[in-house]
This record gives C-alpha cells, structure tokens and sequence, in this order.
C-alpha cells in the first residue's frame, strides 16, 4: 500500500471512530477538540456470531461501544445455561462501571457478526490524569443518563408485559411507518423475553392473544403487525388505566 493510501486509511478510520465517540452518551458532553484526544485510547474489534468479547472475572481492557450488531451480557446458572441479562445495540455501550472494577461482572458474546470500539482503560485513565475536566464532562454524561435510567425504572414498575411487548413494537418499527409492516427477529424469543423481563411462556401467551385480536401475526423469523393503529390504540388505553391520576 503507497504512503498516500495508507495515510487516507489512517484518516478514514479516524473519521469513523470520532462519530461513534461522538454519538456515545458517556462522551456527548465533550467538546470536539477533547472527543479527537480519545482516539488513541480506541480500538475497533470484529467478532463473528456467537464469538466470546470477555468472560467474567477477566482482567478489564476497558469498556465498549456498539457499532453494528448485537451483544448479550449474560452469566452461566450453575446448569451451565446462558441467563440473559441485557442485550446491547448501536449506539448504546456498556461495561463503562469496569474501568474501577479489576474483572468482569459476566460473561459478553455477539448474537450477529458485530463491531464494537474497546475504550481501553490504561490508555484513558491516563488521558484523564493529563486532562481531568474530561472526567467531569463524562460523569456530568453519565448522571443525565441514571436520571433517565430511574425514570425508565419508575414507569416499568407499573407497566405490564403486554405494554412492554407493544412498546417494544413500536421502537423496532416507528409510529410514522406504513401501517403493515413486519419486524425481523434477529434473536431468539427466549432472548426477547429475557430483554423484556418476562419468560418465554408469557412472551408466548401475548403473542396468541394479539395474534387472536388480529393486531400481529407471528412467524419463526418475523412479527408482521396488522393493525398499527390499533396497537397504538391498545397501549394508550392502558397507560390511561396504569395512571395514578385516574380516580374512575
């Protein structure tokens, strides 16, 4: 490769690293300047279905961005069997609360073929030795997004399954979409139900029910919606019967 290929590589590679530093919300309140003197610290990581990124009690490299994919956090029961805790996707990142920790708190593989970009804890502990106003704008992020995290708890603590599942609905295929669409599934239902906190035999029971009200019609691989409008319908109804303002 000549020197001028090369050099453009470098620079496209940069490129590419600075808008996804930039769309993390750990780093959405630095500057541009302060988002460039992280590149140093970044690594891009390629892994193929069901490729292993860390094991729990490994040493910490750092924490994670999500470029393209999918990736499921999960601990293994003592049956050996893979319980889900939470399954990432771009742009969202995880593993921030190891960079005090000395090993993983559980296990990380891909679902999909999927990108992430490590952000190694050496390398930005010692940037923010050098620049500690980085570390205020990062925990400054970081308290906005636990304020949104606890009002997300807070509303899930009155929601039912069927509301989360319809939601879910919704955040896979927009409100503004056309009226019949369909949404692949790209994992397991077992594993839907686990993102959702339900188990698969009540993920199962929701589906027959909108399946039988005509709303949904379920397949192996998609969920073809039928009725948006009515789904819309179903879940403001019952947001108005969870609210603590309704006396009837």
């Amino acid at each position: 490769m000549s020197k001028e290929k090369e050099e453009f590589c470098l620079t496209a590679r940069s490129v590419v690293i600075e808008g996804v530093l930039r769309r993390c919300r750990i780093f959405s309140g630095l500057s541009l300047e302060e988002i460039q003197k992280l590149l140093p610290c970044t690594k891009l990581i390629y892994l193929e279905k069901d490729q292993v990124l860390f094991r729990e009690r490994q040493p910490v490299l750092g924490f994670y961005i999500m470029i393209c994919g999918s990736i499921m956090v999960y601990r293994l029961t003592g049956e050996g069997k893979e319980q889900p805790i939470h399954i990432f996707y771009p742009p969202e990142s995880f593993a921030e609360a190891c960079l005090v920790a000395d090993g993983y708190p559980a296990d990380a593989k891909a679902l999909l073929p999927s990108q992430v970009l490590l952000i190694a804890k050496t390398e930005l502990q010692n940037l923010i030795r050098c620049r500690p106003e980085i570390a205020l704008r990062i925990i400054g992020s970081m308290s906005n997004h636990l304020r949104k995290l606890v009002d997300k708890l807070d509303s899930l603590s009155w929601k039912d399954a069927e509301v989360r599942f319809i939601q879910w609905i919704f955040k896979q295929s927009p409100i503004d979409n056309p009226p019949s669409t369909f949404i692949p599934l790209l994992i397991p239902k077992k594993i839907l139900a686990a993102e959702l906190g339900i188990t698969s035999e009540t993920l199962s029971r929701i589906l027959a029910k909108l399946t039988n009200e005509q709303l949904i019609r379920s397949e192996p691989k998609k969920i073809i919606i039928l009725a948006k409008e009515k789904l819309l319908k179903k879940l403001e109804d019952r947001f108005e019967e969870a609210s603590p303002f309704n006396y009837q």
